[in-house]
């Protein structure tokens, strides 16, 4: 049965691949680095020099936030701005104006930062979190290796310039993939345009449009949708632009990340470039459908002696359109060691599917039918166990040799009498 079924997946498998593409081969980018990702499995679409060694700028903000998030229980929280803190502030970066001792709320100050790309915002908020800046900074990395990045490296909270402050887009893919699990966050980033209300340093309302032009109509036309829902742009004098956008269309959610670009217009074009190529450059391949028999599984107890393992649900995966058909994978996990009573569609395994290593989806395996429990199978089997183990033979040896030994004794002594 299980050779029959593999046969019948590896024949869908080659009729899919002899769609013929080239799309994946034209894709061309202004950025130096980009990744592409489908939000489902975090599988990678597309990836061009994704483990460079970048500086994270802006995109270090995210990690920022989102240390605010998980340790500031109010967000309406007031902190007033240090003066030395302003002081230490390079306003030549991206920045929402924030005078000595202006008084903001926790979320205002999130807001600035994530919206308007606000560098000083992010520094107040790291220092005041925890009250201690150097420990804002540890729970920034350590919240980094948390989300999977391993070549992640912060120093500040405002994505300034440092030689040891170091990422890759792949590490910032991972990072936003964790973020934007966070209700608060993805709220934020969002948001096409935030109002910072009057503080006591500004008597007026201040407006900061978002620095990501496809959530936002203030800047430019040319790249808002509403199919885009987040999240973060970065820009460093001498390390270029880049943009990291979640996007979604009827093929499902996506994430890219693009760094060291030529300027704002050509970070967003690339990532636009990006949205297209989701549309054309994966297929989605059906491995199973629901109800499909997959397995048959041994119940040694059971008044049936086997049980049918068949799909949940229908399992079909993305897969990039030029895919290698020798990287994908199908496995099954299930208990060997089924034990009776086994209700009708419990579940006893797992069909998963990888591609290049990487798992692409599964599915639960249930069982066909119900199997009762048969008391006879049971006590034979107990028999069976206790006259296999090794707890069993071990004394029968010992008495099987000793009584050997009393033999052989015997025997030799009835010799030596005869003599």
């Amino acid at each position: 049965m299980n050779k029959s079924i593999l046969k019948s997946l590896c024949t869908i498998l080659i009729i899919i691949t002899l769609i013929p593409t080239a799309f994946a081969d034209e894709i061309k980018l202004d950025a130096k680095n980009a990744i592409l990702v489908d939000m489902q499995n975090s599988m990678v679409l597309y990836d061009k020099n994704s483990t460079e060694i970048i500086q994270p700028a802006g995109f270090t903000k995210i990690v920022t936030a989102m240390v605010v998030l998980e340790n500031c229980d109010d967000l309406s929280q007031v902190i007033a701005a240090p003066k030395d803190t302003i002081s230490k502030c390079d306003f030549s970066f991206g920045n929402m104006g924030i005078l000595a001792e202006e008084e903001l709320s926790a979320k205002a100050l999130l807001e600035g930062m994530l919206v308007y790309d606000a560098a000083e915002a992010a520094e107040v908020l790291a220092g005041f979190t925890f009250g201690n800046y150097e420990k804002f900074i540890v729970a920034m990395n350590n919240l980094a290796k948390e989300a999977g990045a391993q070549n992640t490296v912060f120093k500040n909270a405002g994505g300034y310039y440092h030689k040891d402050q170091q990422t890759t887009v792949a590490d910032i893919s991972k990072i936003a993939l964790y973020a934007m699990k966070n209700d608060a966050f993805a709220e934020i980033v969002k948001k096409g345009m935030v109002e910072i209300k009057p503080t006591n340093k500004y008597r007026d309302v201040r407006y900061l449009a978002n620095t990501n032009m496809f959530v936002g109509r203030t800047r430019s036309l040319d790249f808002y949708s509403e199919r885009v829902f987040g999240v973060k742009t970065s820009y460093m004098k001498d390390h270029g632009y880049g943009i990291c956008i979640a996007f979604e269309n009827s093929k499902g959610k996506f994430l890219c990340v693009t760094a060291q670009g030529a300027g704002a217009a050509a970070a967003h074009t690339d990532a636009q470039t990006m949205r297209e190529y989701v549309v054309s450059g994966f297929v989605n391949v059906k491995i199973a459908d629901k109800d499909d028999i997959i397995e048959e599984v041994e119940v040694p107890n059971g008044k049936t002696s086997h049980v049918l393992l068949k799909t949940a649900d229908e399992l079909s995966v993305r897969l990039p359109v030029d895919y290698d058909e020798s990287k994908i994978f199908q496995m099954t996990t299930k208990d060997n060691n089924l034990s009776a009573p086994i209700e009708k569609d419990e579940v006893l395994g797992t069909l998963s599917v990888s591609y290049d290593g990487k798992e692409v989806g599964s599915v639960a395996l249930i069982a066909y039918d119900s199997v009762a429990h048969s008391a006879g199978k049971s006590v034979q089997i107990f028999f069976e166990n206790i006259f296999t183990s090794p707890f069993f033979y071990l004394p029968v040896t010992v008495l099987v040799i000793y009584f050997a030994i009393m033999a052989y004794k015997a025997n030799r002594n009835k010799i030596r009498r005869k003599k």
